[in-house]
């Protein structure tokens, strides 16, 4: 398959008239999860552009996805085409795992908007070790005039063409049509980032097996990075292990008690504490990354003013305390609903459960008229 061939599926979306597509859905794969949401825009909410329609997860066995590869194609396929039969949906929007993905920004000479992508493409090597032909690329425009002296600043985002074709292939094994492919972190972004917010701000989406990290500025995904190995389940094993308790019990034990110091749970405090600090050191670095260390910060400013947790972990009891006395930088629990008109009614699930599907809902908002309810 050329280059120019799979392109299009890729963070380009050219929408089709309401009235041929009423509901959208957004699929989100993980390594242990499959989570779709179904929203509807032609009956949305009072005051808002969405209506949840539907919503469903699937769990995967371990092994048939690792860091975003695909292991077992036929458990995936069955899977997702299970998951469509049950939700009645033909046409996605769907994730690519970010781990597999590069994000850079170039500065480009003043040319025609016609010739960019060529010249995107010349520069591919610099940044991605696959080369052109290996890599399926799309770009956004961050400044610079359509003509004059200026230098465009370009944001691109690239993933090896195999790791595309494969997702694709899948999918359309499946029975269904994907409309769009997108990372997971820009589907975040729109989900828990207030529409149309310039200020910079951190993603932590603490999953069941990974964390993922994305730092969005001006509405676009500046950074993205993940972390393997870390997760509910990580945090989990670990009271298992402190208190000697079964994995079962361990999970109630985190839910019910959490962060919460006191004089009858010293060792389960311990026992999170191990964890937490890890992932506290690993939030500092991308903080300090970004404020610091890394060399466009004359060019591109963009101070980070706050932390947004999410994912299915994100309301671990103890957890935005313990990180806002230990970093630099505002701690809060994210709301995925602040974009839709369910921001100030009652949405269709408890924020616990909404948490873990921030990606889900965000790929289904694509193109979704969204609103800023941020005062």
């Amino acid at each position: 398959m050329k280059l120019r061939a799979v392109e299009n599926l890729f963070l380009r979306f050219f929408p089709v008239p309401r009235v041929l597509a009423p509901a959208r859905a957004g699929i989100d794969i993980s390594d242990r999860l499959v989570k779709c949401v179904v929203v509807e825009t032609g009956n949305p909410p009072a005051g808002g552009g969405a209506k949840i329609v539907g919503h469903m997860e699937k769990v995967l066995p371990a092994g048939v996805i690792e860091a975003g590869v695909i292991k077992n194609r036929d458990i995936l396929q069955k899977t997702l085409a299970l998951l469509a039969e049950e939700l009645s949906i033909k046409r996605v929007y769907a994730s690519l795992p970010e781990d597999q993905a590069y994000i850079f920004r170039l500065s480009l000479p003043p040319m025609l908007r016609a010739d960019i992508r060529g010249a995107v493409e010349l520069r591919l090597e610099e940044y991605v070790p696959l080369g052109p032909q290996n890599t399926i690329f799309d770009y956004e425009i961050l400044s610079g005039p359509a003509s004059g002296e200026a230098a465009r600043e370009i944001q691109v985002t690239a993933l090896p063409k195999t790791v595309v074709e494969e997702y694709s292939s899948v999918f359309t094994a499946s029975g269904l049509t994907v409309e769009a492919f997108e990372i997971e972190a820009a589907a975040l972004a729109r989900a828990f980032v207030y529409y149309g917010e310039s200020e910079a701000v951190l993603l932590v989406d603490i999953g069941r097996v990974h964390t993922g990290f994305a730092i969005v500025a001006g509405g676009r995904v500046m950074f993205s990075s993940t972390i393997h190995n870390f997760g509910g389940e990580a945090i989990t094993h670990n009271i298992s292990r402190a208190l000697k308790v079964s994995m079962e019990e361990a999970e109630k034990i985190k839910i019910t008690q959490g962060l919460n110091r006191s004089a009858t749970n010293k060792d389960l405090f311990f026992a999170l504490i191990a964890v937490l600090s890890a992932l506290k050191d690993e939030i500092n670095k991308r903080y300090l990354y970004w404020q610091r260390d890394r060399e466009d910060r004359d060019t591109f400013p963009y101070p980070l003013r706050r932390l947004i947790l999410c994912g299915g972990q994100a309301t671990l009891g103890g957890l935005v305390e313990y990180l806002s006395s230990n970093l630099e930088i505002p701690v809060e629990v994210g709301d995925p609903w602040i974009n839709t008109g369910y921001a100030k009614t009652l949405p269709p699930f408890n924020r616990n459960k909404s948490l873990g599907y921030g990606t889900a809902l965000g790929l289904a908002l694509r193109g979704v008229t969204l609103f800023n309810t941020h005062d």
